[in-house]
């Protein structure tokens, strides 16, 4: 081996000291008199390189990871996919009122009397939204104008989600408002017809109702949701009681969630 500061040749073994220069060899020795010290330091300086470039693109590509994964959870891709007990809080609006009219909760009731099998909310006037049902006439059900003497306006967030058995359902002319999810995963339901007091309908309202073939929405909505009508796959027909213009400008910027190209869309006066 040789000595790392005179080059001169000394046993590793033997010597702790260098016959040639004197100084001390305990430190790692060169291989040979013509090693650079500095080639060592040149690849700890690559190897630092290396690791910095590959932190880098570890970073980048956690971005982007956050980026798209919030991009889909917010619906900003055509169709997005909320899952059956995973939906967020940010596609629910609020239940302790009705935002559009400022009417505020007093009261939850979670058995009606007459009829029998529906929970639901009282507002500050007096009128009710449902916010689930549990009787048994599930297949095809009629929602009453009227619970325990109460006017029925709105159907709440997620009242009949994921009700698999429901094939039809009549609604009541004095409901105003249908909620957010509230027929999502309705995978039976085959046609729907939105009275002409209905005025809005939320976010994923009727998202996977795989079996929707038809859809009537009246004049008088001054809002649909986002994906309201997504992975409504077998969608065939949909009358809008409006002009043309007026469907635009509902629309406008919200990603209803069907391929408007393979539906028959027919309009009002």
């Amino acid at each position: 081996m040789f000595c790392t500061h005179c080059g001169a040749e000394v046993d590793r073994n033997r010597d702790q000291f260098c016959t040639h220069c004197g100084k001390a060899v305990s430190k790692p020795l060169a291989l040979t008199p013509d090693h650079d010290v500095s080639a060592a330091k040149k690849k700890t300086r690559k190897g630092l390189l290396i690791s910095l470039i590959l932190l880098a693109a570890i970073s980048l590509v956690s971005v982007y990871a956050v980026y798209f994964t919030d991009l889909f959870k917010d619906g900003g891709f055509f169709g997005s996919t909320p899952e059956e007990g995973k939906v967020s809080q940010d596609q629910l609006a609020s239940e302790e009122g009705d935002s559009s009219t400022g009417k505020q909760i007093i009261e939850t009731v979670t058995a009606s009397s007459n009829p029998r099998g529906y929970a639901y909310h009282i507002y500050e006037d007096g009128a009710i939204s449902i916010s689930s049902y549990k009787g048994d006439e599930w297949q095809h059900l009629q929602i009453p104008q009227m619970i325990d003497g109460r006017v029925v306006e709105r159907l709440s967030n997620k009242a009949f989600y994921y009700a698999k058995e429901l094939e039809s359902i009549t609604f009541p002319n004095t409901l105003t408002s249908i909620g957010s999810n509230c027929f999502q995963g309705c995978t039976s339901l085959r046609q729907i017809d939105i009275p002409d007091s209905v005025t809005s309908i939320r976010k994923f309202a009727f998202y996977g109702c795989l079996s929707l073939e038809e859809i009537t929405l009246p004049a008088s909505l001054r809002m649909i949701g986002e994906g309201a009508f997504g992975r409504c796959d077998a969608l065939k027909t949909l009358h809008y009681g409006g002009s043309y213009t007026q469907w635009s400008e509902l629309t406008n910027d919200v990603r209803l969630g069907f391929d408007a190209s393979t539906v028959e869309m027919t309009f009002g006066e």
